[in-house]
C-alpha cells in the first residue's frame, strides 16, 4: 500500500493545471519505470489487461528480522490472470 500510494502521490504532484478525472487518468497512465528498491522491476502502466507490478520476490522471518529468501521472480501465470499473454507481449515468457 505505501508503495502504491508513494507513486500515485507522485503522478498527481506532476499534473499541471486543474485536478480533474481526466488529468488524474492522464497522469496514472503517465507512469512509466517507477524504480524502487521495493519492488523487484520498475513500476509502469498501460494497456487495458496490464498488471503495473507482475514480479515479486520472497522473504522469511529469521532471527528476529526478514531475511529474502528468494530472488526477484515472474508471478505465475495462471486461468485467473493474463500473465501468460503479457509475458508473451513482453518478450519475457
Amino acid at each position: 500500500g505505501y508503495t502504491a500510494a508513494t507513486i500515485a502521490a507522485k503522478a498527481l504532484m506532476d499534473i499541471k493545471g486543474d485536478v480533474t478525472k481526466k488529468s488524474v487518468n492522464e497522469a496514472f497512465k503517465a507512469i512509466d519505470s517507477y524504480e524502487t528498491d521495493i519492488l523487484c522491476k520498475p513500476w509502469s502502466w498501460g494497456g487495458e489487461q496490464y498488471l503495473s507490478n507482475y514480479s515479486d520476490r520472497t522473504i522469511v522471518p529469521k532471527d528476529h528480522k526478514f531475511v529474502q529468501k528468494e530472488d526477484c521472480f515472474n508471478i505465475a501465470p495462471v486461468p485467473s490472470n493474463f500473465l501468460g499473454q503479457q509475458y508473451e507481449e513482453s518478450g519475457e515468457g
